[in-house]
């Protein structure tokens, strides 16, 4: 859209503070999302048009790379939340022989492995841009489609008016049925059923009238949805039964059967869950060994023609200095072996856990890339990842005896840092190309992402801390209970 040789207004500190201010706010909305239906969803689109109309108004008006650079500040705050609500909480709901690892959210300590995982992330991918957005073929559909709401608010259709309308819609729903608002209906209604002949109630409870799921599903399509639609069948129709009749039956003749229920679910179908998904990780990483190997090498080929060059490189295929990234990203192992040192007390232990975090982290880093460039960073499969990682994790410091709270607080920090690292990527990636689309200026991408990582790392750890003291200050148990049961 914007020609090589044109020069304009783009890494503005107007820009990058309006990507600040709106990573922040759909931050906090992709942490309640997480943390009650397992599923955060790319905002991408919602700040291309927001960044449109911003840039419109006569105080603020820029030009489409200014957008571009609100736009790509912006996505941090999803990718950094998913991040942190997907791993977080498990230091939370840690009960090992009645020993915890946090009583409640340990604020610095998570800031400094989103931050370090956040930046791993963004180092390890801007390694990988050409190969992944010129020379791997990728149809990046997600990346296109942005291309295509940007192009179409240049031309007036900025579609503002759609997403603040739905958001006006959305907050009426929610005063209508939330318990802190109007609350003339109810988002949940439970219901318990007698069988006839059987010492048995089956508890029932309706699915949630919630905005937001609606909306996923919206995002997501019907594929999906449908897919996540089977999963929920097939966990309480059919195994979270099974397992309460084939267990011991309360002898309390009115047993509370919705905690029974959700107490099965906790404990015995969720680990069945993981094992699936992990199951699916590796066969995904099997799947995609020939392409990976084909893409690292890509990369290096592309350096080093870049490196052999004649004159400067084009405006629009400048990345940040290479160097001095991959400097920067192995000095990022100091931190790291401070804080599974902290954790463990074990050098080698420490030294193992750095180790795998430089190498899982770069790996499922560029597979994190990949697959959005396949299928979009809404449908990436951080959780697996993330898991691919903890087991291998884990077993390496089992075999080394380190174990207990010491080996559980290592596994789950290098966990929080590689779904970080692979979440930040996916994201960077798809924006990216994005630019690539509309003319950008790589390097200044880049940039804008580590600064708004920098900033939002601070901050978004807040609404899952609010999230958790509220549910407690209510009468629940916090993250991890039914209110915030934080699946993943």
């Amino acid at each position: 859209m914007v020609p090589g040789e044109q020069a304009g207004p783009e890494l503005s500190i107007r820009a990058v503070l309006l990507g600040v201010l709106l990573a922040a706010i759909f931050g906090a909305a992709n942490a309640y999302l997480g943390l009650t239906a397992a599923m955060t969803v790319s905002t991408t689109f919602p700040a291309a048009v927001i960044a449109i109309a911003a840039f419109r108004l006569p105080f603020f008006r820029g030009g489409v790379l200014e957008q571009n650079i609100a736009r790509t500040a912006a996505t941090v705050g999803e990718a950094l939340v998913a991040a942190g609500i997907f791993t977080l909480p498990a230091f939370v709901m840690i009960d090992l022989d009645g020993e915890h690892l946090w009583s409640s959210f340990n604020y610095w300590q998570s800031v400094a492995v989103l931050l370090i995982g956040g930046l791993l992330g963004i180092f390890f991918i801007i390694v990988m841009r050409r190969a992944l957005t010129v020379d791997a073929k990728l149809p990046f559909p997600e990346s296109y489609a942005c291309y295509e709401i940007v192009k179409a608010g240049q031309g007036g259709q900025s579609g503002a008016a759609y997403v603040f309308g739905a958001m006006g819609m959305g907050l009426l729903l929610e005063l209508l049925k939330n318990d802190r608002g109007l609350t003339l209906c109810q988002s949940v209604k439970e219901f318990l059923v007698n069988l006839p002949g059987v010492p048995v109630k089956l508890s029932f409870t309706s699915p949630a009238a919630s905005p937001a799921l609606l909306s996923v599903g919206y995002i997501i399509g019907p594929r999906y949805a449908a897919i996540a639609f089977s999963g929920g069948v097939l966990a309480w129709f059919v195994l979270i039964p099974l397992s309460l009749l084939l267990g011991h039956f309360p002898s309390d003749p009115a047993p509370d059967w919705s905690s029974l229920a959700f107490t099965a679910w906790r404990t015995q179908v969720r680990p069945i869950a993981v094992g699936a998904m992990l199951v699916g990780s590796f066969y995904t990483l099997w799947g995609l060994r020939g392409s990976l190997i084909s893409a690292l090498g890509g990369a290096f080929r592309s350096r080093k023609a870049s490196a052999g060059a004649v004159g400067p490189l084009p405006r629009r295929e400048r990345d940040l200095n290479l160097r001095l990234v991959l400097i920067v990203a192995l000095l990022l192992a100091l931190p790291s072996a401070a804080l599974f040192y902290m954790w463990t007390h074990d050098w080698t232990g420490t030294l193992v856990a750095t180790g795998l975090l430089m190498l899982l982290g770069f790996l499922l880093s560029v597979i994190g890339g990949w697959i959005v460039g396949l299928i979009g960073s809404s449908n990436q499969p951080v959780s697996g990842i993330t898991l691919a990682g903890l087991i291998v994790t884990g077993v390496l410091l089992l075999a080394l005896r380190v174990t207990g709270l010491a080996g559980v607080a290592a596994s789950l920090g290098l966990a929080v840092m590689i779904c970080t690292a692979a979440s930040l990527s996916g994201t960077l990636i798809q924006e990216l190309k994005v630019g690539q689309f509309l003319g950008a200026t790589p390097w200044k991408m880049e940039l804008a992402q580590i600064l708004s990582t920098i900033a939002v790392a601070f901050v978004v750890i807040f609404p899952m801390i609010l999230l958790h003291q509220s549910d407690i200050a209510t009468g629940g148990t916090g993250i991890g209970g039914k209110a915030l049961p934080a699946p993943q």
